[in-house]
């Protein structure tokens, strides 16, 4: 009898457990797909202080509303690493045809 009770006890636990695997790869899923896209105050404070050094600390009337332009860009789902690299090229462009040309860049991010 003890032999009776194993078998169906362990197929029990070998489908109780592929049940839970299967809803933990579903849940993750889910919240991979369902997750909104998000500019923290963390990553805003980090990219403030990178974009002031790389201008030498004197450009906080371009690092500031490049900020706000990437928080917009990555709700509407813009991948953040192009983002940041199309920023960085904004900030160091050496003259308005440059960094018009790092604008464009940063607006087509948001097709990738």
């Amino acid at each position: 009898m003890a032999y009776t009770f194993l078998v169906p006890t362990t197929i029990g636990v070998m489908a109780f457990k592929r049940l839970v695997s299967g809803f933990v790869v579903l849940s993750m899923g889910l919240a991979s797909c369902t997750s909104t896209p998000q500019w923290t105050k963390a990553q805003e404070k980090n990219f403030l202080s990178s974009c002031l050094r790389q201008a030498n600390w004197v450009s906080r009337d371009k690092c500031v509303p490049l900020s706000n332009e990437i928080r917009a860009l990555v709700l509407l789902g813009a991948p953040q690493k192009c983002l940041l690299a199309a920023a960085s090229e904004i900030v160091i462009a050496p003259d308005k045809e440059t960094e018009d040309a790092a604008r464009a860049t940063l607006e087509l991010c948001l097709e990738s």
